[in-house]
C-alpha cells in the first residue's frame, strides 16, 4: 500500500486478518486512517460553510426534487427578486410598472422617484450581502439597484391597494390578488426586507406603510390569534431572555417569526417613537395590543425550553430526542387530555391537571385553506436550511408538521380538533385536512433535524402510560362529561341513599 486505499477486496481481507491475529497496524494504515479523519473534518467544514450560505436568498436546494411540489414553490402571477425577475412576462412587467407609478404618486413627495432609487443605490453593497452570489452574478450594481427599486415599490403598493380594496384599477380580480399575495411568501420570490425599510423611510407616510405591512402579515398568518387569558405579550418573551426586536431577512422570514411567536410581535415592528401618531391607530390596532387583564394570563414556557443545546453528531442522547410518538387525538382524549388554543408555535405545551389525572395540550389554532399547504412547504424548506446563529435550531414548522401527522389519523381527529378550537377548516371536508398532514408528515424531506416538541411528546407519553389517569378519565367521561350525566349520577346517589335508609328502618324500626 502507498497510503491510499484502493478499494480492493484483498486489501479489506488483509486488514481484517491482521486485526484478528493481533498484528499491529502498519504505518501505511495509520496514514490512511489520518487521511480519512482529515477528509471528514474538511468535509464538515465545507458543509457548514455551505449551510451558512443558505441563510441568504437563493435557489431551492438541489435535493428538493419533488415534482409534485413545484407548484408550491414557483411564483404564478408576480415575480420579484433576481431569481425569477428576468423570467417574468411582459404583462407581469407592465403590472409592476403600474404599481410603482401609483406608489410614487401616492407616497413620494413631489413624485421624485429618483430619491428612492438613490437610497437603494447608496445601500447596494449592504443589500448584496442578502443574496447568494450565484443569484446576482448576472447583475451589475446599477441593474440590481433598479430591480430592487421596482420590486420594493410594487410590493409596497400591492400591500396598500390590497388592504384598501383598490386592486381593480390594475386589472387584478380577487382570484389574481390571492395568487399575488401568496407569491410574496415563496422562498425563491423574495427581496431583502431592508429594501422595504429603506423605501418606507424615504416616503411621506412611513407609519402608514409600516402599519400596512404589519396588517398584511397578520392577514397571512396561518395561526389564528388567541385572545383572553391565554394571550401572551412581548414581555413574556423578554422575561425568558429573548429580544423580539428581530430584523427579518425578507417577508417570508418575518411571517416565520409571526407564526412562531404570534401576532404580538407585529406591535414591536409598528411602534416607532420618531414617527407621528398613526391615523386611527388606536381604533385599528386592537388586534395587535395585549388584552385587558394581563395579570390573569398563564405563564408560558420560554423559547429556551424548546431549543436544545447543540449535541455532537454522534451523541447517543440524540436517539432519545427522536423517540417515536404514535398517540392520536382520540387516544389522547380517552386518556383525559383536552386540547386548548395557544398563541403560536412557541406556545405548544402540555400541563397536568387534577393531580395529573387530566391534562391540557395547547396548540395554536391553524387556519387550513387552499393556501395553507403552500405556506407550510415554503416555511419548512426555509427553516430547514437556515444556519448560523440566526434562528439556530428553530425547527418549529417542521416539528409542528410531524406532530400534527402523529395526532391526525383521519377526519374524526380533525373533527375533534375543530371542536377544541385548535383548527379551523376552510376546505370542503375534514378528510382533506387529514390527508394534508399525512402527506407532508410522511415526506422524509420534512423530517425536523431536531424536534423542538420532544419534551411535549415525552410528557404526553408519560401521562398516557399512567393506568390511574386512564381509569379516572374513563370515569370522568362516563359520569361527568355533561350536566345531564352529573344530574343522573347525583339522582342515582340520592335514590341509593334513600333505599339504604328505608331498608335500615325496615330492619330496625323505631318504637
Amino acid at each position: 500500500m502507498d497510503g491510499d486505499y484502493n478499494g480492493s477486496g484483498d486489501t479489506i481481507n488483509t486488514v481484517a486478518e491482521q486485526h484478528v491475529i493481533g498484528i499491529e497496524p502498519t504505518t501505511d494504515e495509520q496514514k490512511y486512517l489520518e487521511k480519512i479523519l482529515r477528509e471528514i473534518n474538511t468535509h464538515s467544514g465545507d458543509v457548514q460553510s455551505k449551510r451558512d450560505e443558505y441563510s441568504k436568498i437563493r435557489r431551492y436546494p438541489q435535493t428538493f426534487e419533488e415534482r409534485d411540489m413545484l407548484r408550491h414553490v414557483w411564483p404564478s402571477e408576480l415575480s420579484i427578486g433576481p431569481i425569477h425577475g428576468r423570467s417574468s412576462s411582459m404583462m407581469h412587467r407592465e403590472l409592476k410598472f403600474n404599481l410603482v407609478a401609483k406608489f410614487v404618486k401616492t407616497f413620494v413627495k413631489d413624485q421624485k422617484w429618483e430619491s428612492l432609487l438613490g437610497e437603494i443605490k447608496q445601500n447596494i453593497q449592504d443589500l448584496k450581502k442578502y443574496f447568494d452570489e450565484e443569484v446576482i452574478r448576472e447583475y451589475n450594481e446599477a441593474e440590481l439597484a433598479w430591480e430592487l427599486f421596482l420590486d420594493g415599490c410594487s410590493v409596497l403598493q400591492f400591500i396598500a391597494s390590497y388592504l384598501l380594496n383598490e386592486l381593480k384599477e390594475f386589472g387584478i380580480d380577487n382570484r389574481k390578488a390571492s395568487k399575488i399575495r401568496e407569491d410574496l411568501f415563496l422562498l425563491e420570490n423574495q427581496i431583502p426586507f431592508r429594501v422595504l425599510q429603506l423605501l418606507v423611510k424615504s416616503t411621506s407616510e412611513p407609519s402608514e406603510l409600516r402599519y400596512g405591512i404589519a396588517v398584511f402579515l397578520l392577514i397571512n398568518n396561518i395561526m389564528a390569534q388567541v385572545g383572553g387569558l391565554y394571550h401572551h405579550t412581548v414581555s413574556d418573551y423578554a422575561e425568558g431572555g429573548l429580544n423580539l426586536d428581530l430584523h427579518p431577512l425578507h417577508l417570508l422570514d418575518f411571517l416565520h417569526s409571526v407564526i412562531i411567536f404570534g401576532n404580538e410581535i407585529l406591535s414591536n415592528f409598528v411602534r416607532d417613537d420618531n414617527d407621528p401618531p398613526l391615523r386611527n391607530q388606536q381604533k385599528n390596532m386592537s388586534c395587535l395590543c395585549p388584552p385587558l387583564f394581563d395579570c390573569f394570563r398563564r405563564r408560558r414556557p420560554f423559547l429556551k425550553d424548546y431549543l436544545r443545546e447543540e449535541l455532537p453528531v454522534y451523541s447517543l442522547k440524540r436517539f432519545y430526542f427522536h423517540e417515536r410518538f404514535f398517540r392520536g387525538v382520540r387516544e389522547l382524549k380517552s386518556s383525559g387530555i383536552e386540547f386548548y388554543p395557544s398563541d403560536g408555535l412557541a406556545s405548544v405545551y402540555f400541563s397536568g391537571k387534577c393531580f395529573n389525572v387530566r391534562g391540557h395540550l395547547r396548540l395554536p389554532p391553524l387556519i387550513v385553506d387552499e393556501w395553507t399547504e403552500q405556506k407550510l412547504i415554503n416555511l419548512a424548506i426555509y427553516e430547514k436550511w437556515l444556519s448560523g446563529n440566526y434562528k439556530k435550531n428553530w425547527y418549529f414548522v417542521t416539528s409542528y408538521i410531524k406532530f400534527m401527522d402523529f395526532l391526525v389519523d383521519g377526519e374524526q381527529d380533525v373533527e375533534e380538533l375543530r371542536a377544541s378550537r385548535v383548527l379551523r377548516n376552510r376546505l370542503s371536508n375534514d378528510a382533506e385536512v387529514a390527508n394534508l398532514f399525512n402527506n407532508l408528515g410522511s415526506n422524509p424531506y420534512f423530517e425536523p433535524p431536531e424536534d423542538v416538541y420532544s419534551n411535549v411528546k415525552a410528557q404526553l407519553k408519560t401521562h398516557c402510560e399512567r393506568k390511574c389517569s386512564i381509569w379516572m378519565a374513563q370515569v370522568y367521561q362516563q359520569h361527568f362529561s355533561s350536566p345531564w350525566t352529573i344530574i343522573a349520577l347525583l339522582a342515582a346517589a340520592v335514590l341509593l341513599s334513600l333505599t339504604i335508609i328505608q331498608t335500615w328502618y325496615t330492619i330496625r324500626p323505631k318504637y
